[in-house]
Parts: C-alpha cells; sequence; structure tokens
C-alpha cells in the first residue's frame, strides 16, 4: 500500500510539472513563437532548462544542509564529485585531494551524537527551502520582465526548481519529510539513522567498526528489525562481534537475523541479495565458533560468488572460502589458492579480518596437533 501510495503521489506531482509547463508555454506563446524563430534548438534549450534545474536544485540543497549541519553540530567528512574534493582524513584535518573507491558525487556529514540525540529536522529538511524561494523567484522574474523572450527559459528553470523542491515532501520512508516523520516517532529508528551516517563515514575515512566505541553499538529488540535503517544497524552489531572475536554469540546473532530475515512475510528491498550477505557472515561466525557445517556449505555457490565477488565484499567472501578449506574440507591445495588471491586483493584486510585470519589459522593447526596426538596415542596402542 504504502508503495503505491508513493507511485501515485509521483504520477499526480509529474502530472501537475507537466500541466504548469504546458500553462506556462501558453500564456508565453508570444515569446515562444519568437524563440522558435530566433533559435533552431529551442526546443532542446527548453528540455534542457529541467534537468539543469535538478543538478542546481541538488547544489543548492548541498549548500543547505551544510549551513544547517554547522549549526546544529554535525561535523563534514567528504564533499566530492568522482572522488575529487575535500575528504577528512584519519587525523580528522579536511583536505583537499582524490579518494577511492570513487563516489561519483558524494557529500558526507555526521551527526554530533549517536545516542538517537542529534538534531534532524532542520538538517533534513532545509534543503529544499533553498530551491522553493530561487523557484518563485524566477517565475517573478518572468512576470516581471516577460517582455524579454528568453525570460521563458528561466521560468521553465524555476519551474524545474519548485518540482524538484516539492519532492521531498512526497510519501517515500527514503524522502527527507517522510523520513522526519518516521524518526519523530521512534527513538531506536533515530539511533540508527545517526547509526548509519557514522558508518558511511568511517568506511570513507578507512576506519573500521573496532575503532567504534562499545556504547555505539546497540541491541534491537525484533519487532523493530522490519525497518532497513534498524536491521542494518543490527547486522553491524554482530559484525562487531565478530570483529572482536566473540564468535558465539555472533553466530547466535547473525543467524536470528537470517532466520527473520527469511520469512516470507518480511519484505524488504534487494531481499535475496541481504540474504547472501548475511550468508557470508553466518558462515564466518559458525566456522569460527566450532557449530555444525551450515552456511559455510553454502558460500561457493554461484549466486553468492556472483554477487558477492566484487567490491567491498570481496575480501570477506575470500576469506570465509579461505577458513571452510583449513576449517571444514581440510584441502591443503584449493587453501593454498584462496590466501594467494587473498594476498592479492586490492585493499588488504582490515585489522578485523586479519584477526578472523590468524584465529582460524590457529584453530586449524591446533585440531591437526589434537589430530596428530591421537593417531600417536592410537599407534603406541
Amino acid at each position: 500500500m504504502k508503495k503505491l501510495i508513493s507511485v501515485l503521489s509521483r504520477f499526480l506531482l509529474w502530472a501537475a510539472f507537466s500541466g504548469a509547463a504546458i500553462l506556462l508555454n501558453h500564456a508565453a506563446g508570444a515569446s515562444s513563437s519568437i524563440l522558435f524563430m530566433k533559435y533552431d534548438l529551442h526546443l532542446i534549450f527548453t528540455i534542457l532548462c529541467f534537468p539543469f534545474a535538478v543538478v542546481f536544485s541538488r547544489l543548492f540543497t548541498i549548500g543547505a544542509q551544510l549551513i544547517a549541519g554547522r549549526r546544529c553540530g554535525y561535523t563534514l567528512v567528504e564533499l566530492s564529485a568522482f572522488g575529487l574534493g575535500w575528504h577528512r582524513s584519519a587525523d580528522k584535518g579536511l583536505r583537499f585531494g582524490f579518494r577511492k573507491p570513487v563516489a561519483y558525487f558524494f557529500h558526507l556529514e555526521t551527526p554530533p551524537a549517536y545516542d538517537g540525540t542529534s538534531p534532524y529536522r532542520l538538517y533534513l529538511l532545509c534543503g529544499a527551502i533553498p530551491s522553493a524561494v530561487l523557484g518563485v523567484l524566477a517565475l517573478l522574474a518572468f512576470a516581471l520582465l516577460h517582455h524579454i523572450p528568453e525570460m521563458l527559459y528561466v521560468a521553465f528553470f524555476g519551474l524545474g526548481l519548485i518540482t524538484d523542491a516539492l519532492l521531498t515532501f512526497l510519501p517515500d520512508e527514503r524522502l527527507p519529510f517522510t523520513l522526519v516523520r518516521r524518526l519523530d516517532r521512534s527513538l531506536p529508528l533515530r539511533r540508527a539513522w545517526e547509526h548509519r551516517l557514522f558508518i558511511q563515514a568511517n568506511q570513507r575515512q578507512r576506519t573500521y567498526l573496532t575503532a567504534l566505541p562499545e556504547d555505539f553499538f546497540h541491541t534491537y529488540t525484533e519487532e523493530l528489525w522490519h525497518d532497513p535503517l534498524i536491521f542494518s544497524a543490527q547486522h553491524d552489531t554482530c559484525s562487531r562481534l565478530l570483529s572482536d572475536g566473540r564468535y558465539q554469540q555472533a553466530h547466535d546473532g547473525f543467524t536470528r537475523l537470517y532466520a527473520f530475515l527469511s520469512q516470507p512475510s518480511v519484505k524488504v528491498r534487494q531481499k535475496e541479495i541481504e540474504l547472501l550477505f548475511l550468508t557470508c557472515s553466518c558462515a564466518l561466525a559458525e566456522m569460527l565458533a566450532g557449530a555444525e557445517p551450515d552456511f559455510s556449505n553454502r558460500i561457493n555457490e554461484p549466486n553468492i560468488e556472483l554477487f558477492l565477488s566484487r567490491g567491498g565484499w570481496a575480501s570477506k567472501l575470500l576469506l570465509a572460502q579461505y577458513i571452510r578449506e583449513i576449517l571444514i574440507t581440510g584441502d591443503a591445495a584449493a587453501a593454498q589458492r584462496l590466501y594467494s588471491a587473498i594476498e592479492r586483493l586490492p585493499e588488504p584486510l582490515s585489522l578485523a579480518q586479519r584477526r578472523i585470519l590468524s584465529d582460524a589459522q590457529t584453530l586449524a593447526e591446533s585440531r591437526i596437533k589434537v589430530s596428530d596426538d591421537l593417531v600417536r596415542r592410537r599407534d603406541s596402542e
């Protein structure tokens, strides 16, 4: 039902925008005729007014959020285009440069707190203000200077700005107005929203979960997991347990998340892919906790290779596959091949992943030693 309402609201906004554009063009019929005779590319210029309006609206939004964020205590972490821009380094200094992985257009700030008390209304909603104001000013300028034919382009540009500002208020949980309403009703959701911003910022600064304080991570009750923000935060909490070597607790947490997400009644975006991510996490926790093989037997399946063999999850998948060979199958040749692949990764393993690797190797060596001792004891008897 929510998805239907979101689609209908977008359709109505588009219909209203199209109607306003037609009325505007009709009201300025003389200017439009002059422009058609004056410019061969008049129609293209008119069409380009709208994408340019969207681009400028997004830039205005970022500028407004930078100002509002500073007033609310937010910290700028990155402001870049195609990886080039201002980046905050591990020593907290803000420097101009290039950073990988490349974000085609990236603006990121972190809130002043992570306990659900950060101000958010002004920060989230202020972005629509400059677009709406400038859009209205553009239409007023057209009304006052309509005798200049080129002002029709300004009017279309202003209409695009106003339309993009109105998108903010559509009933979609990813858009600011609906997000603010949701945050108003739930302290756990505010905490999960802050959690996501902090995690994104730390990933861009190459700071990992183990570097974050213990009270940053919070356990949410299962009835709250239907919300994607809270589910993601709970996954990060379990990942922290895994990174800290608390493998049994991590195994319990990951398997509960997997069982929850597997329910047919649970509807989330890209559910099947999320289950693949969880399979990899469950497999790591399962093997290091010494549980019966289940998830570890699935990590070589083609669908997991397809979705997890690239990007940030590639190292985690290789690590899980390597640990499976040394702890479950005992295939030394396959283990060596995977270990070589780990060493060739573009990005080295994180501190937490190196710890997991070391613990797995130690566990494998202890099992071999115990097995050798049993063989020697049996031979002596």
